[in-house]
């Protein structure tokens, strides 16, 4: 491991950290701009749909869930396939 200058001088700290926790930033404020903003949508979503906001707003609850339990899944489906393969078959 190479050494950091500055900050992180006395630690041996490598730099792939830095870009992890980069990655991880940016997705985590992509995500929270995209969820902070689905709540502006619900009421005229569910006006044209015909049902409650709160039952709307299950609803999206329950599909954020189901997506979040799926994402493992879908990631040893592309490891034993490929990912040609796997989005075809959708």
């Amino acid at each position: 491991m190479r050494k950091v200058i500055g900050f992180f001088s006395e630690l041996d700290f490598h730099y792939s950290y830095v870009i992890v926790f980069c990655c991880c930033l940016i997705m985590g404020v992509n995500v929270g701009i995209i969820m902070s903003c689905a709540g502006i949508f619900y009421q005229p979503v569910s006006r044209e749909l015909g049902v409650s906001v709160g039952a709307f707003g299950m609803y999206m609850s329950v599909n954020y869930l189901a997506s979040t339990l799926m994402l493992p899944v879908a990631g040893r489906l592309m490891d034993k396939f490929s990912a040609r393969f796997i989005l075809i078959s959708q």
